[in-house]
């Protein structure tokens, strides 16, 4: 079935030791497509390849696989993140940094890029120059943190470090006054919390092949809502700590699995967090897995191109495999062609649109694009239970394993 008459590969190995490009990959389509029925393979077969994964899920999908897969309970650490005290701090940028100087370089650009953004101030504002002196002062502690930034703020605010912010007292007051009140309610009550550590947390232990973050009620980041710039910063934390992630010093080949994060993609300051994240799976031999349901948040398409592009170079230059499903109108299937990197006409968008469920047309290394269909249920039927997510299939698991869930979810697998 294949759209160009050829076989398509997908080979990590491959990508990484004999070509020297990157196995990162786009996974689209519609709901209820197959997009997580793939994706669960994909990341099955690596654990057993010896690659190091990180699950960041939006979703509450995963928590029963070691018990679906008990070959995975021994190598399995679920973590469930919400936005209690109990979470406080997981994904400062600043706790825990290590002593490499692009590391901590790195920690304090998006310190003061989530609070600046967080705080609607540019850099050159006064509060915003009070922002950075802060960071300044807060990366020069023996633990540094996201609440030492408020801490510093404040001691400005009594008239203490006058100096070492080394702004007008009379002009800026007011204005860090305001910034400073702003972000302490954020820290103390809201999910920014979550980025808000004084560095005496216990990081999330990634030491396990196989670690699935699950964030309860992650808000994904949508303009025009009010809680868009709160939602935004923390996926910007959320995805650095993906990076640190696949950045540690180790030859274990790395790999993460991230749903929406292409939303990061609306603002300039995710934008640049993405980039970070790729270019150090690059660098690393690691693989990104963007897992999305339409295209528009990719910026691909002609009305984002620049001159002597296609709208979709960008993304495809940093992504090696490419997998679209069916697609959910005409306008879709289209940036999905030039996702793919075939001509967006008439008959393959009908030929996108009229995938059926658990068919995908991939791009792969070389540029081949074929059809493809992978049955699991007939290849692996205890593989295929395991990864299914419809209703039925989601009844059973929680009544043959709902008793454990807690376990599952609180950091530990239990028998």
């Amino acid at each position: 079935n294949a759209v160009g008459r050829a076989p398509v590969f997908i080979n990590s190995d491959r990508a990484r030791n004999e070509l020297s490009m990157t196995s990162s990959s786009v996974i689209a389509g519609s709901l209820g497509a197959g997009k997580s029925m793939l994706t669960g393979v994909i990341v099955y077969h690596e654990l057993l390849r010896g690659v190091h994964q990180l699950l960041l899920q939006p979703k509450d999908e995963m928590w029963a696989w070691p018990y679906e897969l008990p070959e995975l309970k021994p190598i399995t650490n679920i973590v469930s993140i919400s936005n209690s005290v109990r979470d406080r701090g997981k994904f400062d940028p600043l706790s825990h940094v290590s002593d490499d100087p692009e590391e901590r370089i790195k920690a304090k650009n998006l310190a003061t890029s989530i609070l600046l953004f967080l705080a609607e101030e540019k850099p050159k504002d006064w509060g915003g120059q009070a922002i950075q002196a802060a960071v300044d002062l807060a990366m020069k502690d023996q633990k540094p943190s996201m609440m030492r930034i408020l801490h510093y703020l404040e001691q400005y605010i009594a008239g203490n470090l006058d100096r070492e912010f080394g702004i007008s007292r009379s002009q800026a007051q007011y204005e860090v006054e305001r910034i400073y009140s702003f972000l302490r309610r954020q820290a103390q009550d809201s999910q920014a919390q979550l980025f808000f550590g004084d560095g005496s947390e216990t990081p999330i232990d990634v030491s396990n092949p196989l670690t699935i973050i699950q964030m309860q009620n992650l808000s994904i980041p949508e303009k025009g809502r009010e809680d868009y710039r709160l939602a935004m910063s923390l996926f910007m934390a959320i995805t650095d700590f993906a990076r640190r992630f696949v950045n540690q010093r180790t030859d274990v080949p790395r790999s993460v699995l991230f749903e929406e994060l292409h939303a990061i993609n609306q603002a300039t300051e995710g934008q640049q967090v993405l980039r970070e994240l790729v270019r150090t799976c690059r660098s690393k031999n690691a693989d990104l897995k963007m897992v999305i349901h339409n295209m528009r948040d990719l910026r691909i398409g002609s009305e984002f191109k620049g001159d002597g592009e296609d709208g979709g170079e960008e993304i495809r230059s940093n992504i090696g495999y490419r997998f679209v499903f069916r697609m959910g109108d005409n306008q879709e299937a289209r940036k999905a062609c030039e996702l793919l990197g075939i001509e967006p006409n008439d008959e393959n968008v009908a030929h996108i649109r009229n995938l059926n469920t658990g068919e995908w047309i991939m791009a792969d290394l070389e540029g081949r694009v074929a059809k493809v269909r992978l049955d699991v249920n007939e290849l692996n039927p205890r593989l295929f239970r395991a990864l299914d997510t419809r209703p039925a299939a989601n009844a059973r698991r929680e009544k043959e394993f709902g008793h454990l869930r807690k376990h599952a979810t609180h950091g530990g697998v239990k028998d």
